[in-house]
């Protein structure tokens, strides 16, 4: 009884530390978001698959295929090449393997000297083999995304470092990404967050619904909560889907393998899957432009928000003060989200405390590492979910409910 008394004590404290505030967007966010342009997207897609010509190296040519065998290539790596460094970013080309191959890994160095990097990246190479093959969806989508992220964030300052790669030879096995995720934990190398762009363009059922693929590396969890809470609080219109365990064929793959904190933003390939995909009919005439901006503007929000939070120059968001033990997801959310802890939990006991009112909404207990936690019933507004058992408190997380 002593015991119980002291640990809810304990737990009453804990809330009233916490408080109730919700944090709100950057400020400043919402202006680079409205600076993305879809007439600027759109000639950038002409340009990566072939009905615009392109400038490279001072002379006019035309990019028909980038599979890795073919001469646009190489075209298209000298012409994002160019683009990056006419934007101001700092270019570096990572070659690797016995042919062609080259990553291209592009920062704009923190302003304050920070050095914590979060990268957003896509692969430039594709599909199908031969001299025909535009690739729109996979991945010149992907690559024009990040293309006029750069234009966007150009003349910005940061108090955390910005890096973009484009990726070789992805459609061969990830090859690319796994070479730089490879140098990156040999050499001991800090990176906070990945976030892969793979296919924007098709929605053939237009439910602008967007997948994140998710697995329990690192801060994953938090960074997959980031893409629900900048859809919803800069209202850019789309519908996040988080898939857990999410798949690992693209380039986020190897940073998962290596431990990073990573995910991957893409149309719905479960629901709604492109009849297109790695065919010469995987043309700019079936990309939904509208769709493919909303994507491109959901991508810099995850992007400036989580760098903005990690640095602590906005205080943090959804955060759980316990890494690396308790993650829920998705949150926010507005039926029913997982809850998970890292490793073999026995007697777990869990309550959900409103933020507002301080009385217990939902409680439980359970001796599995995972649970869920239906919000369907419950008000919107934040609320508070704290795990024990009889030795300590395990974990706490903010959950907001739509």
């Amino acid at each position: 009884m002593i015991l119980k008394r002291t640990r809810t004590l304990f737990l009453t404290c804990l809330l009233a530390a916490w408080g109730s505030s919700l944090v709100g967007q950057t400020p400043g966010v919402a202006d680079l978001l409205n600076a993305i342009r879809l007439d600027t997207l759109h000639s950038l897609l002409r340009q990566l698959t072939g009905e615009e010509a392109v400038m490279v190296n001072d002379n006019i040519a035309t990019i028909h295929s980038r599979y890795f065998t073919e001469p646009g290539n190489e075209l298209a790596f000298q012409f994002i090449k160019e683009k990056m460094e006419g934007y101001g970013w700092d270019v570096e080309v990572f070659p690797f393997g016995t042919g062609n191959g080259k990553n291209l890994i592009c920062r704009l160095p923190s302003s304050t000297g920070q050095a914590k990097e979060v990268m957003l990246g896509a692969h430039y190479d594709n599909m199908p083999p031969g001299a025909d093959a535009p690739g729109a969806d996979d991945n010149a989508t992907g690559c024009s995304a990040l293309l006029e992220v750069a234009r966007v964030l150009a003349n910005e300052d940061f108090p955390f470092s910005m890096t973009l790669a484009f990726w070789d030879e992805e459609e061969l096995g990830l090859i690319g990404s796994t070479q730089y995720a490879n140098y990156l934990l040999a050499n001991d190398l800090a990176l906070a967050a990945y976030l892969n762009l793979d296919m924007l363009g098709w929605d053939g059922n237009g439910d602008n619904q967007v997948e994140v693929q998710l697995r329990p590396e690192a801060m994953s969890a938090q960074l997959a909560s980031k893409a629900v809470w900048a859809d919803s609080i800069f209202d850019i219109g789309l519908e996040v889907v988080v898939k857990l365990p999410g798949v690992a064929n693209s380039d986020h793959g190897p940073f998962w393998a290596n431990g990073f904190t990573a995910i991957s933003l893409s149309e719905s390939y479960f629901t709604d899957f492109n009849p297109h995909y790695h065919s010469i009919t995987d043309e700019l005439v079936h990309i939904n432009l509208p769709y493919f901006e909303k994507l491109t503007k959901l991508a810099l929000a995850i992007f400036l928000e989580f760098g903005y939070e990690i640095t602590g120059a906005t205080p943090t968001v959804f955060m759980p003060e316990f890494q690396g033990k308790l993650q829920v997801f998705p949150n926010p959310a507005s039926g029913i989200s997982v809850v998970f802890f890292e490793g073999e939990m026995k007697g777990l006991n869990w309550r959900l405390v409103s933020g507002v009112s301080g009385q217990i909404a939902l409680e439980g207990s359970t001796d599995l590492p995972t649970f869920n936690l239906d919000l369907t019933g419950l008000p919107a507004g934040v609320y508070h979910l704290i795990c024990w058992n009889e030795n300590a408190v395990m974990g706490h997380q903010k959950i907001l409910k739509h």
